[in-house]
Formats: structure tokens, C-alpha cells, sequence
């Protein structure tokens, strides 16, 4: 062995301890970075020697381990769209909110909501990436597995587009002490048509016959074109001696689908009529003395403007909630995992690039795979304790101090050898 591998043995000391200030350095400066995460140099012995007696010194190499599968505690926030990974996933993100044109990344830095044109963008000034869905949601994307399936999670251009009703419940009361005759009793009902527009249209029932109890009702609207049989002359309805519905229009069966011709240029509507099964009591009656029409409904709505927006934790359903009442999703959060996530390289602003060591990302919907939950109005706090960081910065830093001594006496002797053989 030599003067000179001692000298390279205790430069390679100076360098690893240095790459450990550095890193803890590092560190201590992310202790409250949103999802922060650390980075460990593990110092390792190294030698190039065959033999115990040829034994060479050969210093000290050095590894980098990440730590970024480590899950830092929840910080409450006060916007409702940040988000929160409780496991191992990670937000699909673009560094463009132009289509196609930005860089894919994945971060866990949850600090989502709409910028100025209704882009969610987190703090760092990436995108979130989402599967879009239609208005029951379920995904639209063909490709569910790449992030060529995915666009900029956005609410700019949003409407609440109307949507025609279907149905109708018309659970109510009709007086069964009535007696026959032209006192008539209406039950005004919301119906919008295909166009988002609303009408009234009102069921007018009259009591024909007292026994067994008869009633007709009339089916009249302003705004219609026409309405078919049976309900523009009048459907007849025939309840038990237990005022529930016996026959609908002459028939065990249903009551028809209203159908309606509007005078605008909206479709045809074609209503479901839910007056409860025949011979029970969970829709129409003609019970007591009075009359209740207060638990007649009827779905659709008309058209309205975009709100607010949030986001379900248990799905990562988005929706946008509209001033007609209306919410409604329209796109789902992804996350992404890796074989080995602390294999991925760190960028700038927190987000993360796949390597060959990593593996490449697989998609997944919130919960699946170990992706892990969102937990909303609530952000990734940091992993690092810069208590514990600048421990072992103080022993790294006598720890270089001690190998710049032995430099410094292995170059003196070197000196002190060369100026002999002159």
C-alpha cells in the first residue's frame, strides 16, 4: 500500500461526508415543503485489494436512498379542492394546461383549485390531470391505462345543461269523504322539456262515482301543443275499498306514459306516471277528508351556470354544482403508482419522473392497487425532522473535518517523502 492510496482513501471520505451535509442541507430546507420528502447518503467501505496482506485502501463510496413512500401527516386547509394521498399514489400533473403540449409528471402535492380560466393548477404551477366522465360518472375515456386518456382537470366553459323529465311521483291524497260531483281538485306538476324550458302542467281530479270510489283526472298544460290519450279527455281511476289504486284506466297495470307536444321546438316528452302499485298505499289514495298533493315530485331541470365545484374522497368524483340546483359530475382523479417510487427522480416543484429503476406508472382509480385515498381540504405535510437532520449534520460535519486532517497530514508526508528522494 501506499502514501497515495491513503490520500485517495481519505478524499473519497472528504467528498461522501460532504454529500451528506449537503443532502441533509437539502433536507432542512424542504421541512415544510408540501408532501416534502427526505434523502439519506449511506457511506460505504470500499477496497481493491486481493489479499488481506495486498490489502489497498480503497476509501469509500457512497448510495442515495429516498424516502419518498413515506406518508407525511395531514394539514388542514381551508380550500375545499386540495387534496391529500393517504398510501402510496401519486396526481397525474402537466406542466401545460394546453392539450398535449406539456410535460407528465406525478407529485403529491395536493394544492389543486381552478386558476383564472378554471384550470386546477396546485402551487408549484402544474396541472391536474383527470379521466373526463359523463353526468352519471362513469369514465367517457377508451384509454383508461395511459395518460393519453387523461385532460387538464377544468371547469372554464361549464354549464349546467338542462335535462327533460322522465318521471313524475305523484304520491298524494285525494279526499275519499268527497262525494261525486264537480268539485275538482289539481295538483300542479314541474315538467321541462328537452330545451331546459319549464311548464306546469296540471292533473285536475274529480270524483265520478262513490262507490267503489272513482275518480278522473285530466292532464292540462298551456304551453302544449297536445296531449295524448288517455289524460287530455281524462283517465279513470278506481280505488279499493282501502282508498289504495285498484285499476288505472281500466287496467291492473301502471297508469300510461304521458306524452306531450310543446309549441316550442323542443322533442316530445314521454313522462312516467308513478301513482303507486296497485292495492298498496305507497303512491295515490283516497283516504279521509282532505286533500295533500305535498309529496308530488318530478325529476328533471332546466339550464343554469356553473357555481362551485368539489370532489368526492371516496370515488375522486368531480362536480360541478350548478344555480339550478343541479350537481353533476364531470371528470374523476386518477393516481398513479410505481414498483419502486423511491427509485423516481425529484424535479422542481415537487414532482416526480419515472426511471428504469422505478418502473413506469400504472393508473388507477381512487382506493384500487394501493393508490390510496384523497382526503379533501387537507394537504401532505413534510416527512422531514430537522431536529434529527442537524444531529447528523454535527456528527457529518467532524466526520469531514477529521478526513480533511488526514489529507492534510497524508499530503505533508508525501511532501516530506518526495523532498528525500530529491
Amino acid at each position: 500500500m501506499s502514501l497515495m492510496s491513503g490520500l485517495q482513501a481519505s478524499i473519497s471520505g472528504l467528498n461522501a461526508y460532504g454529500s451528506r451535509v449537503s443532502i441533509e442541507a437539502d433536507n432542512i430546507s424542504k421541512t415544510d415543503a408540501v408532501g416534502g420528502k427526505s434523502k439519506e447518503v449511506f457511506v460505504l467501505s470500499g477496497a481493491s485489494s486481493t489479499s488481506v496482506q495486498g490489502y489497498t485502501p480503497g476509501g469509500v463510496t457512497t448510495s442515495v436512498q429516498q424516502y419518498i413512500t413515506t406518508v407525511g401527516e395531514l394539514k388542514p386547509s381551508e380550500v375545499s379542492t386540495f387534496m391529500a394521498i393517504r398510501d402510496q399514489g401519486f396526481f397525474p400533473v402537466s406542466s401545460s394546461a394546453t392539450e398535449g403540449t406539456g410535460k407528465i409528471g406525478w407529485t403529491r402535492n395536493g394544492t389543486f383549485a381552478p386558476d383564472k380560466n378554471g384550470n386546477f393548477a396546485n402551487t408549484s404551477g402544474q396541472f391536474l390531470m383527470a379521466w373526463p366522465t359523463n353526468d352519471t360518472g362513469t369514465v367517457t375515456s377508451t384509454d383508461q391505462s395511459t395518460t393519453a386518456g387523461l385532460s387538464i382537470l377544468s371547469v372554464g366553459g361549464l354549464n349546467g345543461a338542462p335535462a327533460s323529465t322522465v318521471n313524475v311521483n305523484m304520491k298524494a291524497v285525494l279526499p275519499g269523504a268527497a262525494v261525486a260531483g264537480p268539485t275538482t281538485f289539481g295538483v300542479p306538476v314541474q315538467v321541462i322539456d328537452t330545451l331546459g324550458v319549464s311548464h306546469q302542467v296540471t292533473f285536475t281530479y274529480t270524483k265520478t262515482v262513490n262507490a267503489p270510489q272513482t275518480w278522473n283526472v285530466v292532464a292540462t298544460c298551456p304551453d302544449a301543443a297536445a296531449i295524448a290519450a288517455p289524460y287530455q279527455a281524462g283517465m279513470n281511476i278506481v280505488f279499493d275499498n282501502n282508498g289504495n289504486p285498484a285499476t288505472f284506466n281500466g287496467n291492473i297495470a301502471p297508469p300510461p306514459v304521458l306524452n306531450l307536444t310543446w309549441n316550442n321546438a323542443a322533442a316530445a316528452s314521454n313522462v312516467t306516471i308513478d301513482m303507486g302499485a296497485i292495492g298498496a298505499s305507497d303512491g295515490l289514495r283516497a283516504v279521509g277528508g282532505a286533500f295533500n298533493p305535498s309529496q308530488v315530485t318530478s325529476d328533471g331541470r332546466t339550464s343554469g351556470n356553473y357555481e362551485s365545484v368539489s370532489i368526492d374522497q371516496s370515488t375522486g368524483l368531480v362536480m360541478a354544482r350548478y344555480d339550478n340546483g343541479a350537481i353533476v359530475p364531470f371528470a374523476k382523479v386518477p393516481l398513479g403508482t410505481f414498483a419502486d417510487a423511491n427509485q423516481l427522480l425529484e424535479t422542481s416543484g415537487g414532482v416526480y419522473q419515472a426511471t428504469a429503476d422505478s418502473g413506469n406508472y400504472m393508473l388507477n382509480a381512487v382506493g384500487a392497487n394501493g393508490a390510496g385515498t384523497i382526503v379533501t381540504s387537507n394537504i401532505e405535510g413534510s416527512t422531514i425532522d430537522s431536529t434529527e437532520q442537524l444531529t447528523m449534520m454535527i456528527v457529518d460535519k467532524a466526520n469531514y473535518e477529521s478526513n480533511a486532517k488526514a489529507i492534510s497530514i497524508t499530503s505533508e508526508l508525501i511532501q516530506a517523502s518526495n523532498q528525500m528522494i530529491r
